[in-house]
């Protein structure tokens, strides 16, 4: 990969992240990967092999075309909406909401 092709990906790579909230040191638990490994990912110095890359993207909840920035591609981007489950103690029902994550 050229210089600049890594650093498109470690960008996309830390807003994958940010946006999921999950942090290195977690990425890093998660995968099974050291601190020093994962932020040369962030940076650029390096990426993860193929299985690690799949692996991440899933952990991220993005495609891989997103983090490769493959043409056609939607970047990565905050979600949306959250479901909301519930169900009543009395009467064993589900209940199920999208919420818009600006609405109160």
């Amino acid at each position: 990969m050229r210089p600049v092709e890594r650093a498109a990906f470690a960008q996309r790579l830390r807003r994958a992240s940010k946006l999921k909230g999950i942090s290195q040191n977690e990425i890093g638990r998660r995968l099974g990967n050291g601190k020093a490994t994962v932020s040369n990912w962030f940076t650029g110095r390096t990426q993860p092999d193929f299985e690690t890359f799949a692996l991440l993207c899933q952990l991220l909840g993005v495609s891989s075309d997103q983090i490769l920035g493959l043409p056609g591609a939607a970047p990565p981007e905050p979600e949306e909406f959250v479901k909301i489950r519930l169900r009543c103690p009395h009467c064993d029902k589900v209940i199920e909401r999208s919420s818009s994550l600006g609405e109160e």
